[in-house]
């Protein structure tokens, strides 16, 4: 619970004062519903400037229904509708196929796997001008 309620309190920040890691709640336009969260992140480390990376999660019983894949592709516009967007980066355990299939419905490309601490993640990255116009 103070896990949540601080990841909470640190949202509430970054939207507050424009901070560079934002995360957004995933929720059914019929009832409203909060099915999962789609994070915009920006500033990180691991980041050269303009990139953004997208990270998604959702709760158990909504997998496979595309909600991951709208929100990741709203939170795209999003960034790029903020400020200039070079590309864009989605970060995945190797064995997270699901993950994996958001972003080559996407358009990602699979460009290697990093070691971060000591967990590995598959890397895909979006230019942010193959992005759509409108």
């Amino acid at each position: 619970m103070e896990e949540h309620l601080a990841w909470l309190n640190r949202n509430a920040r970054a939207w507050r004062d424009g901070g560079p890691v934002v995360d957004l709640a995933i929720e059914l336009c019929d009832t409203g519903e909060h099915v999962g969260v789609v994070g915009v992140q920006r500033g990180l480390p691991y980041l050269d400037p303009g990139e953004v990376n997208l990270t998604y999660a959702l709760y158990g019983g909504q997998r496979g229904r595309g909600f991951a894949t709208a929100a990741v592709s709203l939170a795209m516009r999003l960034a790029v509708d903020q400020e200039p967007v070079t590309a864009f980066l989605i970060r995945c355990s190797p064995v997270n196929s699901s993950s994996a299939a958001v972003a080559r419905r996407l358009g990602f490309s699979y460009v290697g796997c990093v070691v971060e601490g000591s967990e590995p993640l598959d890397r895909y990255v979006l230019s942010a001008a193959a992005l759509p116009r409108g």
